[in-house]
Protein backbone atom coordinates (compact mmCIF):
# COMPACT_ATOMS: atom_id res chain seq x y z
CA UNK A 1 0.00 0.00 0.00
CA UNK A 2 1.08 3.12 -1.07
CA UNK A 3 1.33 6.08 1.91
CA UNK A 4 -1.23 8.96 1.99
CA UNK A 5 -2.85 7.73 -1.46
CA UNK A 6 -4.17 4.41 -3.07
CA UNK A 7 -3.64 3.24 -6.47
CA UNK A 8 -7.00 4.92 -7.82
CA UNK A 9 -5.37 8.45 -6.56
CA UNK A 10 -2.28 7.90 -8.09
CA UNK A 11 -3.67 6.93 -11.28
CA UNK A 12 -6.17 9.88 -11.67
CA UNK A 13 -3.56 12.08 -10.45
CA UNK A 14 -0.83 10.93 -13.40
CA UNK A 15 -3.63 10.73 -15.90
CA UNK A 16 -4.56 14.25 -15.62
CA UNK A 17 -0.92 15.35 -15.48
CA UNK A 18 0.59 12.73 -18.51
CA UNK A 19 -2.33 10.94 -20.63
CA UNK A 20 0.36 9.39 -22.84
CA UNK A 21 2.81 6.94 -20.44
CA UNK A 22 1.77 3.32 -20.55
CA UNK A 23 0.75 2.23 -17.28
CA UNK A 24 1.80 -1.53 -15.64
CA UNK A 25 0.76 -2.18 -12.67
CA UNK A 26 2.47 -4.57 -10.10
CA UNK A 27 0.38 -4.52 -6.86
CA UNK A 28 0.57 -7.34 -4.36
CA UNK A 29 -3.20 -6.18 -3.52
CA UNK A 30 -4.71 -7.17 -7.07
CA UNK A 31 -8.64 -8.15 -6.75
CA UNK A 32 -11.87 -7.06 -8.12
CA UNK A 33 -10.13 -3.34 -7.87
CA UNK A 34 -8.01 -4.11 -10.84
CA UNK A 35 -11.11 -4.64 -12.78
CA UNK A 36 -11.06 -4.69 -16.67
CA UNK A 37 -13.74 -1.48 -16.42
CA UNK A 38 -11.09 0.14 -13.65
CA UNK A 39 -7.91 -0.17 -16.10
CA UNK A 40 -9.84 0.88 -19.31
CA UNK A 41 -10.83 3.66 -16.76
CA UNK A 42 -7.39 4.98 -16.26
CA UNK A 43 -5.49 3.73 -19.62
CA UNK A 44 -3.93 0.61 -17.55
CA UNK A 45 -2.05 -1.72 -20.08
CA UNK A 46 -1.04 -4.80 -17.46
CA UNK A 47 -1.75 -6.07 -13.97
CA UNK A 48 0.58 -7.81 -12.55
CA UNK A 49 0.70 -9.61 -9.19
CA UNK A 50 3.41 -9.06 -7.02
CA UNK A 51 6.00 -11.05 -6.67
CA UNK A 52 6.25 -10.51 -10.13
CA UNK A 53 7.64 -13.80 -12.48
CA UNK A 54 9.98 -12.41 -14.70
CA UNK A 55 8.94 -14.38 -17.61
CA UNK A 56 5.39 -12.85 -17.76
CA UNK A 57 7.32 -9.28 -17.03
CA UNK A 58 9.25 -9.33 -19.58
CA UNK A 59 6.30 -10.99 -22.11
CA UNK A 60 4.37 -7.68 -20.94
CA UNK A 61 6.93 -5.18 -21.64
CA UNK A 62 7.58 -6.72 -24.67
CA UNK A 63 3.97 -6.43 -25.72
CA UNK A 64 3.89 -2.93 -24.45
CA UNK A 65 7.00 -1.67 -26.62
CA UNK A 66 5.42 -3.65 -29.51
CA UNK A 67 1.99 -1.60 -28.98
CA UNK A 68 3.33 1.37 -28.97
CA UNK A 69 5.87 1.49 -30.86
Amino acid sequence: RMPGQDGEDFLRIANAKHRGPIKIILSAYVDDFFSAEFQSSYHVFAVLRKPVNTKQLHKVLNQAISEYE
